[in-house]
């Protein structure tokens, strides 16, 4: 029998899925439903304070099921502080999941009332707090500026100004939410705009119990090219550019392996995961646990039961018995920079019985290894590359690559 049970820097989860601070996670019957489809803990949608912009907005996203991709943001339903302590206040009550309080932090001003909230949190039960971090939340550059409007030159310094502080403000935030509580602290990673090893760095330094990477990218927003470019997307006007679920994931798990190397507190790989392989090859490249989102918005909850009996066969069958044994077994291959790549020399090889002359393997422009010969692909080995995209692309299986 496989143990998926998770240690998240003290938080004990029945296993290391877990719902992410989205429009999933803003109301007491989500919770349950995703307590009762398996997932180990639930970070309730972000609190704002009680004067925030955000508190009016209405839910506006494009959502492409064909590829599970979010293409833009006109709105979420934010909670106001009362609403999120209100709301874990229930969910204790009700349920024996696990609670985190996501607290987005907007700026040194009100530093006091992000700290009261944390300890708010903390006495209604939250089991930990996520703070979020985003040099585009904090700094409020451009936030005046209606669609079609350029940055000033005065917005323009506030941004570089912003950028400049937003370490500062990292390591502020979190010492002060560690002073005024006694549970753990989640700092999440804003993808956009900041040295994602060096934020995350300052985060452990600054008392940081874990790091949840990565949170939405500014991509784009789909548009109708037949129709002007209009957005296609109901009840909005405009929109801010966003991207969340598919293609996010080789983003999210890179900046996860890169900070994994480099500390030594849990990281919640977070971006993009739509099935079990996915959340495996994400803890391969270091997480401890991970969240879900875009695929809750797809799937709804019962994709986590199924994600939670899969890992545990393909444990069965690679004889893991705890997490532990490949978390992280990915990072060996990880090059540190381009100066350390190691090659072993390689040639592709024509297994001619198999070869139907289809001559896809001629296709790939960076090729000139291959030629066609009385209607069978041959591989000159002295230009072959050795890099394995014909043997990829052939669709009878009829290449292979060996070393040299």
């Amino acid at each position: 029998m496989v143990d998926l049970t998770t240690d998240l820097c003290g938080i004990q989860l029945k296993n290391p899925l877990i719902v992410a601070s989205s429009d999933a996670s803003r109301d007491i019957r989500q919770i349950k439903q995703a307590e009762q489809c398996g997932a180990s803990a639930v970070i309730i949608k972000g609190m704002l304070p009680p004067d925030a912009v955000g508190l009016s907005w209405l839910l506006r996203f494009y959502l492409d099921p064909s590829t599970k991709t979010v293409c833009g943001i006109a709105g979420g339903h934010m909670l106001s502080y009362d609403q999120g302590i209100d709301l874990i206040k229930t969910a204790k009550r009700t349920t024996n999941i696990k609670i985190g309080a996501n607290i987005p932090f907007i700026g040194l001003e009100a530093l006091d009332s992000f700290v009261t909230v944390a300890q708010r949190a903390e006495t209604a039960g939250a089991d930990f707090i996520e703070l979020n971090f985003s040099p585009q939340v904090s700094g409020h550059a451009g936030s005046h500026l209606k669609a079609g409007e350029l940055l000033s030159k005065t917005d323009v310094d506030m941004i570089q100004s912003t950028m400049e502080q937003f370490p500062h403000w990292v390591s502020v935030g979190i010492e002060a939410t560690k002073q005024a509580v006694d549970i753990p602290i989640l700092a999440k990673i804003c993808p956009e705009g900041i040295d994602v090893v060096a934020t995350a760095k300052i985060m452990e330094i600054h008392g940081a119990d874990a790091l949840d990477a990565i949170n939405i990218a500014n991509g784009s927003y789909k548009i109708d090219i037949f129709n002007d470019g209009q957005l296609m997307m109901t009840g909005a006007q405009n929109a801010a550019l966003a991207t969340a679920g598919a293609p996010l994931k080789p983003f999210a798990q890179g900046i996860v392996a890169r900070i994994a190397r480099e500390v030594n507190i849990p990281v919640v790989g977070t971006g993009g995961l739509l099935d079990w392989q996915d959340v495996v090859e994400m803890m391969m490249f270091g997480a401890t646990a991970v969240s879900f989102c875009t695929l809750l918005l797809v799937d709804g909850f019962e994709a986590i039961g199924r994600i939670e009996s899969e890992i545990s066969k393909f444990m069965e069958s690679q004889k893991y018995e705890r997490l532990q044994d490949f978390r992280g077994i990915a990072l060996q291959h990880l090059a540190p920079s381009a100066h350390a790549f190691e090659f072993v020399p390689a040639v592709a090889e024509v297994r001619e019985e198999l070869c139907t002359g289809c001559g896809v393997c001629l296709k790939p422009a960076h090729c000139l290894a291959i030629e066609m010969v009385d209607g069978t692909a041959h591989v000159r080995e002295e230009d072959c590359l050795g890099c394995g995209t014909c043997s990829v692309l052939c669709p009878v299986e009829a290449i292979a690559m060996h070393e040299a």
